[in-house]
């Protein structure tokens, strides 16, 4: 049904983002479409944050703000689609912005093609330059093409962020708190409840990587969760949409690449966490000639496996080597 004066809500979980968060906030409240409800969860930040958030409100009265005790990303998700009252919602991440026309240029999509769900383009800014996607699609499917072209990964993300959904699809699913990758736990469910998405991978979201954010991180057990997520994943796909099967698990094998590749740079890891490495290993291992033979893993990554499968200590130089190569 077209509605053209819709009320978008747009959640911003904020947590520690001083240096990011205006530019944020300002790209939200530049917006063409001007019927928002501009929803700000500080998480219990310990920085200028939660100020920057107050000030930012005294500008505009669209604008809410919220502090609560810090609980998380997905903690602070669920706690702005309680609070929010319109017919659509978005997220922005605190430290991301965005183009000035994206929620109208999103819910035109949806109005245009008779969707619940409409998704744009990312660019990508790192050191502040942008690196935008090699190629744009635009095509409006049911669930099971969007789903492939999300475990794909080359052209469309799995993260919420870049994304307008019906508040409805929101009415049973919630973020899983505690956990990370908390966007590929609930993707694949959200867009299966969808009769219809429109996509136009048109740049309107801009995702800024800040150097260092993981791999100075220490591991912990929260770092298996990828290989959770697209377990779940796994199990979805291969009851209702059978011919993606070969999709789903070539995601898996990308969380148990990105598992191992978090434990060999951190220190002493494999030793305290032997079995989980072993299981890491023993998968990959028994998916060796799936690898080798995909077309989605890069030549870099199927050669990192096959000097896995010789010794530990050189897949580790490899993964360095690569990480610094990107400045990462």
């Amino acid at each position: 049904m077209y509605k053209s004066d819709a009320l978008i809500s747009i959640i911003v979980p904020v947590y520690n983002v001083e240096n990011y968060l205006k530019k944020c906030i300002d790209s939200i409240i530049a917006q063409t479409y001007h019927n928002l409800e501009i929803i700000l969860v500080n998480d219990g930040s310990t920085d200028l944050s939660g100020q920057i958030c107050n000030e930012c409100a005294k500008r505009d009265s669209r604008i809410q703000v919220y502090h609560k005790e810090n609980g998380g990303l997905s903690s602070a998700r669920n706690f702005g689609i309680e609070k929010s009252n319109g017919d659509y919602i978005g997220f922005v991440d605190s430290d991301d912005y965005i183009a000035e026309d994206m929620y109208d240029f999103l819910l035109n999509e949806i109005n245009r093609h008779d969707t619940d769900m409409a998704i744009c383009g990312v660019g990508d800014i790192y050191n502040g330059k942008l690196i935008e996607p090699k190629k744009c699609v635009s095509f409006q499917s049911p669930p099971e093409e969007v789903i492939k072209f999300v475990l794909e990964a080359e052209v469309i993300s799995v993260q919420a962020w870049n994304k307008l959904y019906k508040k409805s699809l929101f009415d049973y699913i919630r973020f899983p708190v505690g956990k990370t990758a908390e966007d590929a736990f609930v993707m694949i469910e959200i867009l299966d409840k969808c009769r219809r998405i429109a996509v136009n991978t048109s740049v309107k979201y801009y995702y800024v990587h800040r150097k260092n954010s993981i791999t100075t991180r220490s591991f912990s057990e929260h770092d298996f969760d990828p290989i959770e997520a697209y377990k779940k994943n796994y199990d979805i796909v291969n009851k209702k949409y059978p011919a993606l099967v070969y999709q789903a698990e070539m995601r898996l094998c990308w969380a148990y690449f990105y598992v191992l590749d978090r434990m060999v740079i951190n220190k002493n890891v494999i030793k305290s966490h032997k079995e989980r490495f072993n299981e890491c290993k023993e998968y990959l291992s028994e998916h060796f000639w799936f690898i080798i033979k995909d077309r989605y893993f890069c030549t870099s990554r199927k050669f990192a496996l096959c000097v896995l499968m010789i010794h530990v200590d050189l897949y580790k130089m490899l993964v360095i080597a690569q990480r610094n190569k990107l400045g990462i």
